[in-house]
């Protein structure tokens, strides 16, 4: 098993932050694609990198795997059919995925088709994700990438606020479980949590990494030599090249020893280091080092800031290991303080518990610090702030996705009217709110009233954003969706050629997403009962969706057949009717199992499309003896007379 890294660049930063992907191994071609076209860009300001396994599938070197997922700052779970297909047949999800789960890294499951989220659902224990059919895709996805990727001056305050001392950690690759079992053991200690240590966990191709290690060991308050067996050996890198390096440069040396190690060897090889300390002596390790380090460690409790800032450390791995259960008691500690910092502290914990992010959702607790962000967010900043209403906005997108639509409404207002104070009625801020509230109006089944709002959006988009921005494709979206609910399906037919029109040009016309759209169209056009020009936009969504998914066997590709079936229906052309059907049977039984509701809902359609054929064909029989029996009828007659 190998990993393959992707980045922005050439060069990699120091201790980036990474992405990893998770797929099925049947949609590993589309790998290169999908993070080339959605993950690399989507935080434009971060600088990060995308790995994802060669062989997905393959019994993977768990040791490997799980030091890549534990310097991951958020893994993008991409759920196909085949995903879905390989967890009902082998019983579990891909190897990297459980490992995720188990050490707690956040994952964002991006679902190709929303029809697939009931299903995804059951099988993940109910964890939430994102549709690529849902009109707001990009905006959440983008929202919920940047939420755990930070961009160079954010990293380079964190680094500033959080830490009081810098060391630079010394080790033989091989010893990686050691070293990071020695950096969990200081910041147990208290008062250690904050000393940033640096390892090379990020080294990768592209960077000139000598230069990278001695700016580091230039940097740092001390170098510290993790002793083990390994270390002990004459020629290694350690040996030659890092530890005289220190010492041409008076660094503060402390050697710790992780595991028994000849000690006499140890000294020959590293002269003038000293007397290794046991990592597990903790009194010996925390004595040495406040020594060394010169530190002045007190009962004073850490200001709020502070701690706040070495959450957000612990969350990113940035100055330290990631360390997603101490960041977040650090941060839960904040945020039932009474400043700025315990505001502050409040988004990460919105963003942990919220569906989608972590393994285990908690809509209690996401609720519990979204109300914690209004009340602080009113107390310091005022009911009128456009941060405030920003507040307010994230709490009812949060009732939006827990399907509280009333609430929801509630708290879009109330982000509305402060937009439309703070920003003026015709700023693209505000535009949003209307949009909102006409998504919210489309789920409570107002129709109407969602169209007023959502038409007041697109004017205030139209004269303040480019013609291509995805916001204004979801508006023409959700307009049509409004159309077609209120039956007039030329009005949602023109608003679907105007999000094709963007599609097109962001994401161009072989995209799954674009797909969908045309056969959207299809679909518009068969309630028009114009079905040639349906067919024609079914048969485009064939084509694309084959190229897009580079195979004819895809769950949206029988979706599409089965529309088609129900167009020949209506055109009366029922052998192509049947034919498509069988089509849509065959995918779903081969790709969903015999037991699937689509597969269910495919065969009754066929059965009762070969029922109706059935019946037209025993009405023509029924009519013709019919005819037989009236001409012979009027025989008799003529003879009789």
């Amino acid at each position: 098993m190998s990993l393959i890294r992707k980045a922005k660049g050439l060069k990699v930063r120091e201790q980036s932050q990474r992405i990893f992907l998770c797929l099925d191994v049947r949609n590993i071609q589309e790998a290169d694609r999908l993070i080339a076209d959605r993950l690399l860009p989507a935080v434009p300001n971060a600088d990060y990198i995308v790995s994802y396994l060669e062989m997905p599938g393959a019994d993977p070197d768990k040791d490997l795997l799980r030091n890549e997922l534990k310097n991951t700052s958020i893994m993008v779970l991409w759920v196909t059919e085949e995903l879905l297909d390989s967890r009902r047949s082998c019983g579990h999800w891909p190897a990297e995925y459980q490992l995720a789960r188990e050490l707690s890294v956040p994952i964002i499951p991006v679902v190709e088709d929303g029809a697939l989220f009931p299903e995804f659902s059951r099988l993940s224990d109910a964890v939430h994700g994102i549709g690529m059919t849902d009109k707001e895709y990009l905006l959440k996805y983008t929202h919920q990438l940047s939420s755990f990727l930070y961009t160079e001056d954010e990293i380079k305050l964190i680094r500033e606020k959080a830490f009081t001392a810098e060391v630079f950690l010394s080790y033989r690759k091989r010893n990686i479980r050691e070293a990071r079992e020695f950096m969990r053991k200081l910041h147990d200690i208290k008062g250690f949590e904050t000393i940033s240590v640096w390892y090379d966990h990020s080294l990768t191709a592209g960077r000139n990494f000598n230069d990278e290690i001695k700016d580091s060991i230039k940097r740092g308050d001390a170098f510290v030599l993790l002793v083990t067996p390994d270390l002990a050996t004459e020629g290694n890198y350690v040996q030659t090249t890092e530890y005289p390096f220190a010492q041409e440069n008076g660094k503060t040396i402390i050697p710790v020893e992780a595991t028994p190690t000849d000690v006499e060897r140890f000294e020959t090889l590293y002269p003038g280091a000293g007397q290794p300390v046991p990592v597990d002596n903790l009194t010996s390790l925390r004595d040495t080092f406040i020594e060394k380090l010169k530190l002045s460690i007190t009962d004073e409790p850490m200001s709020n800031e502070r701690t706040y800032f070495l959450g957000l450390a612990y969350l990113s791995g940035n100055g330290v290991e990631i360390d997603r259960n101490r960041a977040i008691w650090l941060l839960e500690n904040v945020a039932e303080g009474d400043d700025f910092a315990a505001l502050h502290a409040c988004f990460p914990l919105c963003h942990h518990y919220s569906g989608g992010i972590t393994a285990s959702t908690d809509y209690k607790k996401a609720y519990y610090y979204h109300m914690r962000v209004v009340v602080l967010s009113e107390q310091f900043l005022g009911d009128e702030h456009h941060d405030t209403a920003e507040a307010y906005y994230n709490m009812a997108n949060l009732c939006l996705d827990r399907g509280d639509f009333e609430q929801a409404s509630k708290w879009g207002l109330k982000a509305t009217k402060i937009c439309e104070k703070a920003f003026g009625a015709e700023h693209p801020n505000t535009a949003t709110m209307y949009s909102f509230t006409g998504r919210v109006l489309i789920h409570k089944g107002d129709y109407t009233q969602a169209l007023t709002w959502l038409e007041k959006a697109l004017e205030i988009y139209q004269k303040t954003l480019a013609t291509n921005d995805p916001k204004i494709a979801t508006t023409y979206g959700n307009l049509s969706t409004a159309y077609i609910y209120l039956g007039n399906f030329t009005k949602a037919l023109d608003y679907s050629h105007k999000t094709l029109a963007v599609y097109e040009d962001l994401y161009g016309k072989n995209d799954s997403r674009t797909a969908i759209l045309y056969q959207n169209i299809g679909g518009i056009y068969n309630e028009l009962k114009d079905y040639p020009t349906a067919l024609e936009w079914l048969n485009k969504a064939l084509t694309s969706q084959e190229k897009a998914f580079m195979s004819n066997e895809h769950r949206d590709i029988a979706i599409t057949y089965n529309t088609l079936a129900v167009v020949y229906s209506n055109l009366k052309q029922h052998n192509k009717s049947l034919e498509v059907v069988k089509k849509a049977l065959s995918i779903n039984v081969r790709t969903l199992g015999m037991s699937h509701p689509d597969t269910v809902n495919t065969q009754e359609s066929m059965a009762n499309l070969l029922a109706a054929m059935h019946l037209r064909r025993n009405l023509k029989a029924i009519k013709w003896v019919l005819l037989v029996f009236c001409l012979i009828g009027l025989i008799v007659y003529v003879l009789l007379k």
